[in-house]
Order: structure tokens, then sequence, then C-alpha cells
């Protein structure tokens, strides 16, 4: 092809430029009842208004470019205790989608403490922290360390009962005092370690019911014993510590739960169960579409699919130099006018002087807004190689050489 044909009929660029907005759900038609707590409806979808940039402290509200939005208002910085993830931001400390680190999503039956994912506690419990950061599962209602909430302390020689601190204990309760030890109220009636009275230790093989030590367990329970503790009856049909027998633990922070006495992995939204992990088979290269789909090397998974993670130009140029051939010197070669093609040659051939056909010329394409330079605008299609032109004065079109690997590359 001539230089001078392709310079006066050249296209300019065009690039499309898309815009994706993130909502907390995509189903439509929510409603109140079915949102999370502290989200509103805002045109039929649930939003969190204190940090979504779309709908910053109401809906419709938008953050300017360059703007974070925390507590419901748009700033530039996020203020003290939050993390800017993308433009929101979010308290990394207790927020369950975003714990420790932004996109940390804790699984079902967890809860975000301190930075990290932990099992929520039983009923009537409460997840507290303490000095040094130990996360525990405490009882407010008894606890004298924690009466009434996290931390509350009660004052020497008084006992927690009810959640406030006082010298007397509820009912079917006793005020006992460990050697050395702060007073605490205990369930006389059922604890093994105080059965009927305080210090009265069940021994093994019994568990305390009624304030007596006895030898068997209620209906559908099983008599276990913890290691050097007191034996106590669970039910293994839903006990996460002994799931079907004593001692079987579910992994809580993989998502476990026990159902008919089996651990069961109960895996959170968009996430599949794969084995013992819960997958996002949009974006896991190992498991691609479905479990135990793995990419191939230099590979990546995007949107269920394996695609290459190298550019379309990289895979291209590799593509000419494996044939030992040039990539054209030629000024308006790389990038085609308006863009998505490149022009190798057999050496010492150039773009610019070769009108031979495919045996010693290739324009590889991969963008469809890639046009023949000549007078005819010719569209390209992706994935095709295409010849010279014969004869050298830009017509007719250019020659169909076949496919090229593109090898799922992306496009650049």
């Amino acid at each position: 092809m001539k230089l001078a044909a392709i310079a006066k009929f050249a296209l300019s660029a065009g690039i499309a430029i898309g815009l994706a907005v993130i909502g907390c759900s995509s189903d439509p038609g929510q409603t109140a009842a079915t949102c999370s707590a502290g989200e509103t409806i805002c045109n039929k979808e649930c939003i969190d208004t204190t940090t979504d940039p779309a709908n910053c402290g109401a809906c419709g509200a938008s953050c300017k470019p360059g703007e974070v939005c925390g507590a419901g208002a748009c700033s530039l910085t996020c203020g003290a205790g939050s993390t800017q993830c993308g433009a929101s931001c979010f308290d990394v400390q207790v927020d369950s989608k975003n714990c420790g680190a932004c996109g940390k999503s804790c699984n079902v039956g967890e809860v975000c403490a301190a930075g990290k994912c932990v099992a929520q506690c039983p009923a009537q419990q409460t997840l507290c922290v303490g000095d040094g950061g130990a996360i525990s599962c405490i009882n407010p209602n008894t606890d004298a360390k924690n009466c009434g909430g996290c931390n509350n302390t009660c004052p020497a020689g008084q006992v927690c009962s009810s959640g406030k601190c006082g010298n007397t204990c509820g009912v079917n309760e006793q005020v006992c005092a460990p050697d050395g030890g702060a007073p605490f109220c205990a369930a006389v009636l059922n604890d093994n370690a105080n059965c009927g009275q305080c210090g009265a230790v069940c021994g093994n093989g019994f568990v305390c019911s009624n304030g007596k030590c006895q030898g068997n367990c209620g209906l559908n329970e099983t008599l276990c014993a913890g290691d050097g503790g007191a034996p106590y009856c669970a039910k293994t049909d839903t006990d996460q510590a002994n799931c079907g027998s004593c001692g079987n633990v579910c992994n809580n922070s993989n998502g476990e739960i026990c159902v008919a006495g089996k651990c069961i992995l109960q895996c959170g939204k968009g996430l599949t169960s794969c084995g013992k992990q819960c997958i996002d088979l949009t974006s896991d290269r190992d498991n691609c579409n479905g479990c135990g789909i793995a990419c191939g090397p230099g590979f990546v998974c995007a949107n269920s699919k394996c695609v290459n993670s190298q550019p379309c130009s990289v895979v291209a140029t590799a593509w000419c130099k494996a044939k030992g051939w040039n990539i054209s010197a030629w000024s308006t070669a790389y990038p085609n006018p308006p863009g998505g093609a490149i022009y190798c040659t057999k050496s010492p051939n150039s773009a610019a002087n070769d009108c031979d056909t495919c045996a010693t010329y290739n324009e590889l394409v991969w963008k469809n807004v890639a046009k023949d330079a000549c007078a005819s605008g010719q569209a390209l299609t992706p994935g095709q190689a295409y010849g010279g032109h014969n004869p050298c004065s830009c017509q007719p079109n250019l020659y169909n050489c076949g496919a090229w690997n593109m090898q799922g590359c992306t496009p650049d």
C-alpha cells in the first residue's frame, strides 16, 4: 500500500466509555421489608445512604467527582476511624462487607468485630472486645465484668443479675464466690460446676438437671465431656461444637452450620459451595463458571469466562514474532486508525511498500472499530488477519487471510 494514499484516507480514533452504577441490589421491586437494617428504598432498590456516593444522605444525592461518601455526607476524604473503599467510607473494624480491609466480606453466620470475622454469638449472648483485643461471647445478664453491656464491670462484692449490678441474684440463681475470684450468679439448677449449690461439681458421666447430678440426658440429647471438663448434654442435631457426635466442630469461619447432625457449608449471596469453600464463580480463576474449572496459565476469570490477561497488542506482537516477521515501522501502522489492529510483514518488507498477499503481509485485527485505511473504508473483523491490496493502488479491498489466534486477549 502507498503511504500517501493511506495518509489521505486515514480515519480518526473514537473511544466509547461506559459508566457502571453500583447499588446494593439489582433485584427490581424491593420493599422496606426486604432491606437490611439501615438501608433505604431508592428507586425500588435497597441503598445504604450513609456510604453510597450516588445516594449520599438521601436518594439521588450524588457526590461530585473526586468526593467520597461517609456517614451520609460527601467530602474530599474519609473521616477519622473510617477507610476509603472506592468512593465510599467504611469502618473496617465493624463492617461485615469490608472487615479489616476493603472488599473482605464475612460469611453467613459471622459478624465483624475488631476487624475480624467471628461467629455470631448464641441467643442471649453478646460479642465483646476486651482489653488487648480479645473477642468473646458473654451473657450481659449475669457476667459481672460485662454487666448490661461490654466492659461494664460491677464493683467489688457485687454480682450481675438481669443486666444490673447488685448484691442479690435472680430467680433460681445463687451468689457464688470462687477462691480469689469475683462473685457471680450461678444457675444452680443446671450448672455442672455448681449443681444445687456453689461448688457442687457433677462427676464424670453426670450432668446437672434440676439441681441434681444425673446420668441421663433429655430427648434428642447426647452426653458429651470436653477435654478435662465436666460432662454436659448436647443436641447433636444442631450443636455447632458437637454436630452429629461429641466434639465434631463445624467450621464457623468458613460459614458451616449444623443441620440434622451434619456440617453444611452455607454460602452468602453470589457465592457457591465448592468443597469446603465459598467461591465466586464469576471471578475465581480456579473455579471459573463452575467448581473445578480452572483457567490456564496467563488467563484470568472475568464474568464467568477465562480470558487472557494480556492486552491484544502484546499477543498480536508475539504472534508476528513467532513467525519471524517484523512489526511494521510505518508511522500509521500501529495503532491502525482508528485503532485495534497491528501490521506485520515478512522481512525485509514493510506495510509501506508491500502489496503482496497473505504469505508475506498480515494485518491482525482485534477491535470492531478497525477499518481499511484506503479509500474503501472496509470494516475489519476482530480475530481476522488481512493481506495486502492488489494492485498497490489501494483497490480492491484487503485479502481475508483467515483467523489469527487472539487467545482470548483483552482489547486495547
